[in-house]
């Protein structure tokens, strides 16, 4: 697991011999089609299913806000038994949170709490927004309850350079509030698909 994902995507392009590919990612995958795209010219279009532009601000965001706070402090100071005694707490009675962190140890290789919300923070996009310069599609679901909607805002934001950006914010009403517009996937595929004809049509002509 690595931030640099420009290296996987590149073995992949390099092994099929790809020139010219449209990029996607589902949920952490919104953050590492950002971090591909920035130093992989051969994509030509990102497609961000959802969007995530920080990585620990994702797994802080499931504890209240000031627990929020006392952990950024505390990994901010190193103290490792502090914050693996208060997330194991938190875990508890956090269903979310104690998948998060399990699941998150185990795609890392790391073997704390601690250790895993430190590996986390190089996963965001702020340092390779400038650098996107292709096609981008950002998604996002009204009611996400994992990757907060003002991520969605914040990379509409930092995206300074793209060749065009296309934004979709799904609804309740359209029973695609969730992450990854869980509940209605055809409406998503159907976005995703459209955008993508508009893309290469306007490239032909």
């Amino acid at each position: 697991m690595t931030a640099e994902w420009h290296k996987p995507v590149s073995a992949v392009l390099d092994h099929f011999a790809v020139e010219r590919v449209a990029l996607m990612g589902m949920s952490l995958g919104g953050c590492l089609v950002m971090r591909a795209a920035a130093f992989e010219p051969r994509v030509e279009r990102v497609i961000a299913f959802d969007v995530l532009t920080s990585f620990q601000e994702v797994n802080l965001g499931q504890t209240q806000s000031g627990i929020r706070r006392v952990l950024k402090a505390l990994l901010w100071l190193r103290a490792a038994a502090i914050v693996n005694w208060l997330v194991d707490r938190v875990a508890k009675t956090n269903p979310v949170v104690e998948w998060g962190i399990q699941q998150g140890k185990h795609v890392t290789g790391t073997n704390s709490a601690f250790e895993y919300l430190r590996s986390v923070a190089q996963f965001e996009t702020s340092d390779v927004s400038a650098s996107i310069g292709q096609d981008v599609l950002l998604l996002a679901g009204r009611e996400d309850h994992y990757d907060p909607i003002e991520q969605w805002h914040d990379q509409i934001r930092i995206l300074s350079n793209p060749r065009s950006v296309t934004e979709r914010l799904f609804t309740r009403s359209e029973r695609a509030q969730n992450h990854c517009q869980v509940g209605n996937f055809g409406l998503a595929l159907r976005t995703i698909v459209n955008w993508l004809d508009e893309m290469s049509g306007r490239t032909a002509a």
